[in-house]
């Protein structure tokens, strides 16, 4: 097989490796990162991964290493067949200066066309010193288009997958059925401000009429790493302890995620953000939990039919929809059991077949491969300066 030598960039705060999401709650585009270096590595390929780790090392056949403020001494010496940023637009100019003017540089993005750390794609110059921009949607990788006037060609899409753990959760329809709580049981797992208070609103009324109804909350800033002091977000919190049959579970490690959610007869997610992906409603389709969700971003994509998709528009009675939606399916679990049953065990397998990291790998291993045999002479981008490195006579 041909090797690759491979270089992922992490340019933000977040302080882990690839170990880090078999061990404690981390953000989806970092476990994202983390399983598909950690698997090209198993592939036999020699993956470095450059973040804010603070403890560098080995992990999972995987090079972590700190990226440092001046990364020229980590390219000086070092020869990669492709380098592919997480996120983040900065590596065309950290990173860039310092590779062979044929070494092909990736953007692999999770954010929407919107965020702010994207908006420099608006200018050619930016557009022009990376090789490739890979997508996780179709609808993100649309947007894109529009909004930068990218060229399409250079432009792919390489879904996300579900965490390993969510895998192959059952054997069949009665160990899916066995699973599941005694009492109908709601899941959020997504971060509080994406639709958790819609959620809260809504959930005494769901109890006048499902009165055992219980929601589990797996939800925190944790995962990103940031700061849960403010004031909005403890109000919020303190909402999930203090409404009846609510319980605030915070975040978990996507091991312990993975066996908790199983339990769960629907994924509530009124979500109020454009998810250009969403893997927790992938990883809740591996649970065998309903999905009622909206129509927002990439969501009809990701749940792939299987979802109840709620219109966010108009605004003013979206709640009112959501609560309709979910009361529906609620009652169909009553009413048909065995109906919601098979049709969750159709929507488990195609997770299970489609979105697992090990055929996401044939996917990248295919795109880069391209990439790499056959790179531009030279797209440095006129105008742009160029620092001269050991690679470079």
């Amino acid at each position: 097989m041909f090797q690759l030598n491979l270089c992922f960039v992490d340019s933000g705060p977040m302080d882990y490796t690839a170990e880090s999401p078999y061990l404690m709650p981390l953000g989806g585009s970092q476990s994202a990162l983390c399983y598909l270096t950690a698997a090209l590595a198993e592939r036999g390929h020699a993956v470095t991964l450059l973040n804010n780790t603070s403890t560098p090392g080995m992990f999972r056949g995987v090079e972590c290493l700190t990226l440092p403020e001046e990364p020229e001494e980590i390219f000086l010496n070092r020869t990669f067949d492709a380098v592919i940023s997480l996120n983040s637009l900065l590596p065309m100019s950290t990173i860039r200066p310092h590779l062979p003017p044929n070494t092909p540089l990736l953007l692999w993005t999770q954010h929407t066309a919107e965020d702010v750390s994207m908006l420099a794609l608006q200018h050619r110059l930016v557009q022009e010193a990376w090789d490739s921009f890979v997508f996780v949607s179709r609808w993100q990788q649309e947007n894109y288009i529009r909004r930068f006037g990218l060229q399409p060609e250079r432009t792919c899409i390489r879904r996300n997958a579900i965490a390993p753990a969510f895998a192959y959760l059952f054997a069949d329809k009665a160990q899916l059925v066995s699973a599941k709580a005694k009492t109908p049981t709601l899941a959020y797992t997504s971060v509080p401000n994406r639709g958790l208070a819609v959620l809260l609103d809504i959930f005494p009324l769901l109890r006048e009429i499902f009165p055992q109804l219980q929601l589990q909350v797996f939800s925190s800033l944790q995962t990103y790493q940031e700061p849960e002091d403010d004031p909005a977000l403890q109000a919020l919190y303190q909402r999930c302890r203090e409404t009846e049959n609510v319980s605030l579970r915070g975040s978990l490690p996507q091991p312990e995620l993975a066996l908790e959610l199983s339990k769960a007869h629907l994924l509530a997610y009124p979500n109020t953000f454009a998810e250009t992906s969403c893997i927790a409603a992938m990883e809740a389709m591996a649970c065998g939990c309903d999905i009622i969700t909206t129509q927002m971003g990439a969501l009809p994509e990701t749940t792939a039919g299987f979802a109840r998709l709620v219109p966010p528009e108009p605004h003013d009675n979206y709640a009112r929809r959501y609560l309709s939606a979910l009361t529906d399916a609620l009652m169909l679990w009553l009413k048909d059991p065995q109906a919601v049953v098979d049709r969750l065990s159709n929507q488990v397998m195609h997770t299970s077949r489609r979105n697992t990291w090990p055929v996401r790998i044939w996917e990248w291993e295919s795109l880069l491969f391209q990439r790499c045999r056959n790179p531009k002479q030279d797209y440095w981008p006129e105008g742009l300066p160029r620092l001269k490195t050991q690679a470079q006579p």
